[in-house]
């Protein structure tokens, strides 16, 4: 498994307790590319007590011919973002994330009723004066924004995942091309569901390798959510490489397939193969 400093133990390396809290990824929001920056952390406690409101900072970015931003662009966006950080935590909000479209950035924070967006504007306009920006405030007690929006959907959060995997296993001297038993887990609620999937999987060259109840109030599963429903964990392998386009399509397929039976798709584990 992985430790804190991505050493290696025992040989294995899985996704577990990979990313940190706060992280970048691109994906398709609006019907449109975009770079979201969001706090992976915050999904557990969403929605946050309190906090049922949002706003939203917007603001048009100066991109150079070469589709970058200007040196100086991104300093005043770092500072800003800084600021508007402060301020919320100030006020008891919590700052979630960031989506850039196109040549727009919207920056998002969750606030309280008591939260006042025109004393924040004026302050804003004071400390940013040449900036140009667009505030909005809605109400959004479930935080539907910061679910549905910012956080990866289930397929870009494993393809995130998949590349630090990787980068991981490359920096450590693993040849990633190399094929080797890769074990891949999904969890059901329906035991009906598990047994269909199992057909299909199996169908397309996989290794059924586990097949588990689990009792999350049970004291032995001490280690799952009390408030997660007792299911049915299926665990198979196939042997496949690791390169990164190879990975991610696996996912996609097994997610693809996992959902159609009303499955939850967990994530993989491999053996490292490291030099001798």
């Amino acid at each position: 498994m992985q430790t804190e400093d991505n050493e290696l133990e025992d040989g294995l390396l899985s996704q577990d307790e990979l990313l940190s809290d706060w992280e970048f990824y691109q994906a398709e929001r609006f019907s449109q590319p975009a770079t979201l920056l969001v706090h992976l952390g915050l999904l557990e406690e969403a929605p946050v007590e309190g906090l049922s409101r949002r706003v939203d900072v917007s603001i048009p970015l100066e991109i150079t011919p070469d589709n970058f931003l200007a040196i100086e662009e991104d300093e005043k966006l770092e500072a800003l973002e800084e600021w508007m950080y402060d301020y919320s935590e100030s006020q008891e909000g919590m700052y979630v994330g960031r989506v850039t479209i196109a040549t727009q950035r919207t920056y998002s924070y969750y606030v309280s009723e008591k939260f006042d967006v025109e004393v924040f504007v004026s302050a804003l306009k004071q400390q940013f004066s040449a900036v140009s920006f667009q505030v909005q405030a809605e109400e959004d007690p479930e935080w539907s924004y910061y679910i549905d929006v910012l956080y990866p959907e289930n397929l870009e959060f494993h393809i995130l995942k998949n590349l630090y995997l990787v980068n991981i296993l490359q920096e450590s001297g693993d040849n990633v091309a190399l094929e080797r038993p890769v074990s891949h887990f999904v969890y059901f609620e329906d035991k009906t569901k598990l047994e269909e999937f199992k057909k299909q999987i199996e169908s397309k060259g996989y290794r059924i390798t586990e097949t588990e109840f689990i009792d999350p109030h049970a004291e032995e599963e001490h280690d799952c959510k009390e408030d997660h429903s007792p299911m049915w964990a299926c665990i198979f392998e196939k042997n496949t490489s690791i390169e990164y386009p190879t990975i991610c399509q696996v996912c996609a397929e097994i997610i693809e397939l996992a959902e159609t039976h009303e499955g939850e798709y967990d994530g993989w584990e491999t053996e490292v193969m490291l030099p001798e």
